[in-house]
């Protein structure tokens, strides 16, 4: 349950209810241009239908919300930084706003440095 308060009035978003099933069979794929692609399957045989999804990350530390209304079942992270280790999971939602449990972590490191791809840009732009 959610609460939101509008100066005398409070109101409750109601997330109850019974949840959809976890996605499953994440992956990450590097890209050319240096972004990730982020693709999962829907829950097979969930009694809740899905409405969205929400992809979490983290490196270290605590999951960290990458997106949280994903009607496909695939993301395009443009930017992610070079050299780091990625965990994803992905959560399915209900039209309720009502929350699986988190898919099967998905793990990937992305490849180079910013400061590498900085400098072959500025090489480039020189030639």
């Amino acid at each position: 349950m959610e609460l939101m308060e509008f100066g005398l009035y409070t109101l409750t978003k109601l997330t109850a209810g019974p949840r959809p099933d976890p996605p499953f069979n994440v992956s990450a794929q590097l890209l050319m241009d240096g972004g990730l692609m982020i693709a999962w399957l829907p829950p097979k045989h969930s009694v809740v239908p899905v409405h969205h999804y929400i992809i979490e990350y983290r490196t270290v530390g605590q999951w960290v919300p990458l997106t949280e209304n994903v009607e496909r079942v695939f993301y395009e992270w443009k930017r992610p930084s070079r050299g780091a280790t990625y965990h994803f999971r992905v959560i399915s939602c209900s039209a309720t706003d009502v929350q699986s449990e988190p898919s099967p972590v998905h793990t990937i490191t992305t490849t180079g440095s910013n400061r590498a791809a900085t400098g072959l840009a500025v090489v480039l732009s020189m030639l």
